[in-house]
């Protein structure tokens, strides 16, 4: 089942410009983690995730919270003096 998500061209970035509006909208996965658009001049901008992001979609948020923690953790293990085993 498709959802309907809100979205202002002022969060988009780039933002299209108001004579080059966008045309068709489209996911490549049912979780819509990657938003595909195309503009009315047939330019394509895409994947984009601020739609999830804007709509604080539960389990895109975990991931992101995960991957973050995980690029920290990778910092402070490099950071540190022991080996990835200890």
């Amino acid at each position: 089942m498709a959802r309907l998500l809100p979205f202002p061209y002022s969060k988009a970035d780039p933002a299209p410009a108001a004579a080059d509006q966008i045309a068709t909208c489209s996911s490549t996965t049912n979780s819509a983690a990657r938003i595909h658009l195309r503009l009315a001049s047939g330019a394509k901008l895409g994947p984009r995730r601020p739609v999830l992001e804007y709509n604080q979609d539960p389990a895109h948020l975990r991931d992101l919270l995960l991957y973050e923690l995980t690029l920290e953790a990778q910092k402070c293990l490099q950071a540190s003096a022991l080996s990835k085993r200890e």
